[in-house]
């Protein structure tokens, strides 16, 4: 499992268990015993194959624990601790541990010699991010042929090939990195409990009262199903009131700061309620790849004030599941279709730009 660098003193873990969601998950610790023990501090297990339960997060320095883990400290060898760390087997547990780890200097498997597409296997968040790491590899030569022959801006025939190339990218892309979506809307318009709705669980409280949700809360969230599905980063944010306290200026403020960083914006708002004008004015002029969702509309079917702030991208009923099953569709279709097994596709960033560029050249949008 362990090549002969050993990295000095630095502390080295890496996954043994199949990436992706599962039960659980197991993780290999290398380390000189201090390193150890600065991490875990008195939850460090003493006594070689010793067992012991720990809450990584839980040491100087550190304020959240995320999950509790059954830690086996190994035999020691040349001089480094070996230990393995069983936690739940979710992605956020996952990417929890990594940047926990990362913040205390240690290194993900520095010694091997994986390749890109063998990272990106171990890392994938579903089937079709693993399908899209292999097919980037195999169709590099397509890729690169295609660009060649695309040179000639008048190749009217490499037209429908170009654009699936585009778009099979941007899966790949989106794939591999998970996208931010941020919902955004007036306080009390739902947002927290369609949160919690769409991924779940109860992660985000929900009171009648307004201003409830202050700090961003983040989560990962599968979208799409069997062989389309694609994870993103959905956040519940504050929401704005015309007579909020100045905590819930500061807070509504973080939320714009926010979506500026997102790939989509969801503008959710109660069906039942109108915006006033200055939250009128943020929807109306919203991007492009935003979307607007009226929540609740169970309370009120067709607001006439919705006229006015264009096309509504979805509309949520409490006790309705298929419209939250549009939703995620209208998300995923602004991808355009699934990628087919033969198309030719890269994340690379110059690969991309030239393909943008040759897109241009034909008067094409991706």
């Amino acid at each position: 499992m362990w090549a002969a660098n050993t990295g000095g003193d630095v502390g080295q873990f890496q996954r043994l268990s199949p990436a992706g969601a599962s039960a659980l998950s197991i993780w290999a610790l290398r380390a000189p015993e201090p390193e150890f023990r600065k991490l875990f501090g008195s939850q460090w297990v003493p006594q070689v194959n010793g067992f012991a339960v720990v809450s990584p997060g839980r040491s100087e320095g550190d304020t959240a624990i995320w999950d509790q883990a059954l830690c086996w400290r190994r035999e020691a060898n040349q001089g480094l601790i070996e230990a393995e760390l069983h936690l739940h087997g979710g992605y956020g547990v996952a990417e929890a541990l990594r940047e926990w780890l990362r913040g205390h200097a240690w290194q993900e498997n520095p010694w091997s010699q994986k390749t890109e597409t063998q990272i990106l296997l171990q890392q994938a968040t579903t089937p079709l991010a693993m399908r899209l790491a292999l097919q980037e590899q195999r169709t590099q030569g397509a890729m690169d042929q295609l660009l060649g022959q695309a040179a000639d801006g008048k190749a009217s025939h490499l037209h429908p090939q170009l654009v699936a190339s585009w778009q099979a990218s941007e899966w790949a892309q989106f794939a591999a990195a998970p996208p931010l979506v941020v919902m955004l809307g007036p306080a009390n318009a739902g947002k927290s409990t369609l949160f919690n709705r769409w991924l779940r669980d109860r992660r985000a409280t929900t009171t009648s009262m307004a201003g409830t949700t202050r700090d961003p809360l983040e989560s990962l969230l599968l979208l799409g199903r069997d062989e389309a599905q694609l994870a993103i980063r959905l956040a519940d944010t504050a929401g704005y009131s015309a007579a909020a306290s100045a905590l819930d200026q500061k807070a509504w403020a973080m939320s714009l700061e926010l979506a500026t960083e997102a790939w989509k914006v969801l503008w959710v708002l109660d069906a039942a309620e109108e915006p006033d004008a200055v939250l009128a004015a943020m929807v109306r002029k919203r991007r492009p790849q935003d979307l607007l969702i009226l929540n609740r509309i169970d309370l009120a079917p067709q607001p006439a004030w919705a006229k006015g702030l264009g096309a509504v991208d979805g509309r949520l009923h409490h006790q309705d599941s298929a419209s939250l099953l549009q939703l995620e569709q209208g998300i995923l279709d602004s991808l355009g279709p699934i990628p087919k097994l033969d198309t030719p596709l890269s994340r690379d960033p110059e690969r991309r730009q030239l393909l943008a560029k040759r897109l241009k050249q034909h008067g094409l949008s991706g």
